[in-house]
């Protein structure tokens, strides 16, 4: 866990989490933690920028599938901006990056969310 770093970061209607270093069993806990709490605050999207991170295991893409569980329950949406490519690789074996939202970039994310949900695969 020594080389995890979790930052959150609130713009508006919109609260940005980027990681860097290693998305494992040692660390999930600590960011499914915090997408519960900053999804039953009241935030309108959530957007999970994987992009500083090295490495991403299964526990930390549960982490994110049970965090996008808890944001659709809600009024909440969450974006998943993809990180490198040991990290991407995991979302497309699992074929996840065709049922959660992805982005390639978070900017166009970091506005007011529009009324409308985004498609949920593939948002480049």
């Amino acid at each position: 866990m020594k080389d995890f770093v979790l930052e959150t970061h609130g713009q508006g209607h919109t609260v940005r989490v980027v990681m860097q270093g290693e998305l494992d069993l040692a660390t999930s806990r600590l960011l499914e933690e915090e997408l519960f709490q900053i999804a039953e605050g009241g935030t309108e999207r959530i957007v999970v920028d994987l992009r500083k991170l090295t490495f991403m295991d299964s526990t930390g893409l549960c982490a994110i599938l049970r965090a996008d569980a808890r944001a659709g329950e809600g009024d909440c949406t969450l974006v998943v901006v993809r990180g490198p490519e040991a990290v991407d690789r995991v979302f497309r074996i699992t074929k996840t990056d065709q049922v959660l939202t992805m982005a390639s970039k978070p900017g166009p994310f970091l506005g007011r969310p529009r009324q409308m949900q985004p498609d949920r695969a593939g948002l480049d």
